[in-house]
């Protein structure tokens, strides 16, 4: 059985038709796990007249706590052997949970972004990863997000995997390393069944969080991969990628300078990870001139690959 576990909060316009889609799978061996997190809209009273109605439905009525809280309430009441993730503003396809594989410890599957009305198709290469299993996942540009994704329970429980309660954003990351670390296989699929609406209010890009949790953030990922990379080479280019697209990220999204670098923990991944041409161009030049030269470096590795 698969336990669907759908957040919710505020979602009112856009419940009604993440529910149908849910219920109209061609899978029926499931369960729909609602999770209210306190909503001020008719939310709740939504959840429960499709619940009254269906007895595939769960409710969970719980106090504002984030999508974090709301998902860790859905997996400490979920009865199936698989667990998967939909946001209450999308839908599936009724193919949804019949693509994925119920025979790997973890199943992956691609989706269809919308926004404006435009849709486009994020598509991954079918395979099946039977060793260094999380580190392909973290090499080869698999979204984060757990939405898309099919669980093993056992596995969450188990290794007492949860969301962090604390954040709000890249909660979904941080979830998916810590439990594919802990995966024997996977399975990737060229499927795209899960449709992901980008509305103006849940665009990261257009968000501002503190600097503070951001750092305790960037903190806990690089620990996690420290966890799932051992001394090696492929360690060091991975770590070394990352860090330039890191730090440079923090200029573009968040306009720090050379001295907030210099006291946050972004100096611990300059200093671990950059190489020393790399920190004396952050230095001497500026945050300024080095993001620029990690924007223009991506662009042209781009080029490269993509004229090969």
């Amino acid at each position: 059985m698969v336990s669907i576990i759908v957040p919710i909060y505020n979602a009112k316009d856009y419940l009604p038709a993440c529910i149908d889609s849910l219920l109209a799978q061609d899978y029926q061996d499931i369960e729909i796990i609602l999770a209210d997190d306190g909503s001020s809209d008719r939310s709740g009273i939504i959840c429960d007249e499709y619940a009254a109605n269906h007895n595939k439905i769960r409710v969970i009525h719980k106090a504002n706590g984030g999508v974090s809280s709301a998902r860790n309430a859905g997996i400490s009441v979920a009865s199936g052997d698989f667990i998967t993730f939909v946001d209450a503003d999308d839908v599936v396809s009724e193919n949804y949970l019949s693509s994925f594989s119920f025979e790997h410890d973890f199943s992956i599957q691609g989706y269809l972004r919308v926004r404006n009305g435009l849709i486009s198709r994020v598509t991954y290469e079918s395979v099946v990863v039977d060793s260094d299993v999380a580190e392909t996942f973290c090499e080869n540009g698999y979204a984060n997000a757990v939405w898309g994704k099919l669980f093993c329970k056992d596995i969450i429980i188990q290794n007492n995997i949860e969301f962090p309660e604390w954040l709000s954003f890249s909660e979904d990351t941080i979830f998916s390393l810590r439990y594919v670390k802990c995966c024997k296989n996977m399975h990737v699929t060229d499927a795209t069944e899960y449709k992901y609406f980008v509305r103006d209010n849940n665009s990261g890009v257009q968000r501002k969080y503190p600097l503070d949790i951001l750092m305790r953030k960037e903190e806990t990922l690089y620990g996690i991969y420290e966890d799932i990379y051992d001394d090696s080479d492929r360690k060091k280019v991975f770590f070394h990628e990352l860090s330039l697209n890191v730090v440079s990220k923090y200029y573009f999204y968040y306009n720090v300078d050379n001295y907030f670098i210099e006291h946050s923990y972004l100096k611990t991944i300059k200093d671990r990870y950059l190489y020393p041409m790399e920190k004396s161009l952050l230095n001497v030049c500026g945050i300024v001139f080095f993001a620029n030269y990690v924007r223009w470096r991506n662009r042209l590795r781009k080029h490269i690959l993509l004229n090969r």
